[in-house]
């Protein structure tokens, strides 16, 4: 079980270091959206009879960071 947790944990700081260290945009985007998509499909399967009501939907990737770009900016401008 150790072992598991050290791997885990090794696992995510190398991708929070490749993160950081990407100057690149488009890999920068694309890693946040795996995370994000993947987080989604988790909640989906612990949640399934949940998710299956009309109108439930969660907000794709683009949606969330649209939504997260504005709470930024109107933060910043109340600073």
């Amino acid at each position: 079980m150790k072992l598991i947790f050290r791997f885990s944990v090794i696992i995510i700081f190398f991708m929070i270091c490749f993160c950081s260290c990407s100057k690149n945009e488009k890999a920068r985007d694309g890693f946040f959206r795996g995370m994000y998509e993947g987080s989604k499909q988790v909640q989906e399967i612990k949640h399934a009879d949940e998710t299956q009501r009309p109108g439930k939907e969660p907000p794709t990737y683009d949606q969330y960071k649209r939504e997260r770009q504005e709470i930024l900016t109107e933060q910043e401008s109340q600073r």
